[in-house]
């Protein structure tokens, strides 16, 4: 019948080109020269887009933590929140480059929240390292709002693709940022030994 066609054939298959797109989009950053924070936009919606999450949010290493520098449907006040490496979900991620799935994050997370909303309000939660020349660069989460679905064990492999797509876009992203500044001052230099002459 068209139900058992739609789905066990129509349905995953939409879903498949979901994430097949997002991947491309993901591919596209890495080769295309935008801003960093434009580069991180669009990876935390793919990714929130692809699991059908809720909100996600990426934070990337600074100094001796981790901070959250890019949101979707987080907050905007949780910007800038710092973890220490090994600290919530996010921080343990960064310090073991292993992936963490919660199914009940209120229930089953024991150790330091990453937000101090999050006990109350995250269900299933997925978080996955960014990892670049063998380096923690940051770390992507992916939550479901409590009332929301529940991610399964498989999807923490499919965000693991994504995610591996998104640390060559973001280092990318600021080479390019750091290459620009670089030719920006040569050509400072330049002008005044012109003037100098």
């Amino acid at each position: 019948s068209f139900a058992i066609l739609r789905r066990e054939i129509i349905t995953p298959l939409a879903e498949r080109i979901t994430q097949v797109e997002a991947v491309h989009t993901v591919s596209l950053a890495i080769t295309s020269h935008i801003a960093l924070n434009k580069v991180l936009d669009q990876i935390a919606l793919k990714a929130a887009d692809w699991l059908n999450a809720d909100a996600s949010g990426i934070f990337l290493t600074s100094g001796e933590g981790i901070e959250l520098v890019t949101v979707y449907n987080l907050p905007s006040n949780a910007l800038r929140t710092r973890l220490a490496m090994g600290e919530g979900i996010a921080g343990k991620v960064a310090v073991t480059q292993q992936s963490i799935y919660v199914e009940n994050y209120g229930r089953d997370w024991k150790a330091a929240p990453d937000l101090p909303f999050a006990r109350e309000t995250f269900g299933s939660v997925i978080s996955v390292p960014l990892v670049y020349s063998g380096s923690t660069i940051g770390v992507l989460i992916v939550i479901a709002g409590r009332q929301s679905r529940l991610f399964q064990k498989q999807d923490a492999q499919l965000l693991e693709l994504l995610a591996a797509q998104a640390a060559v876009a973001i280092a990318h992203s600021r080479l390019f940022a750091e290459q620009e500044r670089l030719t920006r001052q040569v050509e400072a230099s330049h002008n005044q030994l012109e003037t100098v002459l």
